[in-house]
């Protein structure tokens, strides 16, 4: 008890606590608790809560209902993670764990923006998210010694490795990668066109020629892109920024229909049903085959044509694209639309999906409405 009473976290000041606390994202009520110390900004957008139980069940009950949309991690006595609601009300980062004295300890922070898995991520998006992530690595830092143990301390080195390192780097890395899925992948024989020995003679002078990490990440989006499965990955930390303009485009027998349109004057002329046939005076299809198909990692023909749908129109934030659309009459129209749908993502309508619910009956399997 000693120790809660000392803690101090930076830049915030010790308030009355509510009836719920929030755990990241997930408000929940708390009960059977001996005492709860709140401290906050003046906002409220960032918060700090430790939680003393009287039955030690207590703190493992409370951590375990906090279930929520999110990336990161989740175990059995802790969770670190960010919030994917696609509501800038809603998302924060945080992490909550069991103290070694059985508390149940509550580090939050609102984001400045929401984390939407589907559509466009700006320069502004990941900034707001790398400012949440450091702040809270700070609060993690200045508590862990008043918390977990006094003698905790971190280093965290500043270096810059030389650019002959960084491309020793990288091909050590590409090697690892080849290897673990060469001696680990399960549906080669599936694949049989694919000679992964070749891969590595073919890829690996691009790795070590690649002039930055962004170049470096499309060829290894590449290479496992080979192995047209759905569940194997590469997900590379640098990444050019991109945008697209305000609509979004499903396929309707193998063609691009627009869906919706951002109510927008520029794309009033766009109607639901229309079939985007050019884009900068070439055939979709060939922008499909050349520009997408080859780092798309995808085993269904279904999965694989929304994933298309998603970056067909996506390049630098701000700049233009000439397309030319097929109306329901059969007639052309041809448009130059700004990819900064980013912008106004308000004003593109939501998805209605219809409810869907799940019977049994007797005698037969459940289905689903």
């Amino acid at each position: 008890m000693e120790r809660q009473r000392q803690l101090s976290p930076p830049g915030l000041n010790n308030t009355p606590h509510g009836e719920t606390i929030r755990i990241v994202s997930a408000e929940r009520p708390v009960s059977g608790y001996d005492r709860w110390s709140h401290w906050s900004n003046s906002d409220g957008a960032v918060w700090v809560d430790v939680v003393d139980f009287s039955s030690k069940m207590g703190a493992a009950e409370l951590l375990s209902s906090a279930y929520q949309h999110h990336s990161g991690y989740i175990w059995e006595n802790q969770l670190l993670l960010f919030t994917s609601y696609c509501d800038s009300n809603k998302d924060a980062i945080g992490a909550a764990f069991i103290s070694p004295a059985g508390q149940l300890v509550d580090i939050g922070i609102k984001l400045e923006s929401a984390i939407c898995m589907h559509g466009t991520v700006t320069e502004t998006d990941l900034a707001n998210l790398d400012k949440g992530i450091t702040h809270l690595q700070h609060l993690l830092e200045s508590l862990a010694p008043q918390i977990l143990d006094s003698t905790y301390v971190t280093f965290n080195p500043k270096i810059s490795p030389k650019p002959d390192s960084v491309r020793l780097l990288r091909v050590a890395a590409f090697s690892r990668l080849w290897t673990e899925v060469k001696y680990n992948f399960v549906y080669f024989d599936k694949r049989p066109g694919l000679n992964w020995d070749r891969v590595l003679e073919r890829y690996l002078p691009r790795v070590a020629a690649a002039k930055d990490d962004v170049e470096y990440g499309r060829v290894l989006e590449e290479v496992v892109a080979l192995l047209k499965d759905g569940h194997t990955n590469v997900y590379p930390t640098a990444v050019a920024m991109e945008d697209s303009p305000l609509m979004r485009l499903e396929p309707v027998q193998g063609k691009p229909v627009v869906v919706a349109v951002g109510d927008l004057p520029e794309l009033k002329v766009l109607k639901p049903g229309m079939e985007l046939v050019e884009i900068d005076h070439t055939p979709v299809r060939t922008v499909i085959e050349r520009d997408l198909d080859p780092y798309i990692a995808s085993s269904t023909a279904q999965d694989r044509a929304l994933r298309e749908m998603r970056m067909l129109l996506s390049g630098q934030p701000g700049s233009t694209v000439h397309t030319k659309w097929l109306d329901l009459r059969g007639d052309t129209i041809e448009l130059v639309l700004r990819r900064d749908g980013s912008k106004n993502r308000a004003a593109l309508p939501t998805r209605n999906r219809a409810p869907s619910s799940i019977r049994s009956y007797p005698g037969r399997s459940a289905t689903w409405h």
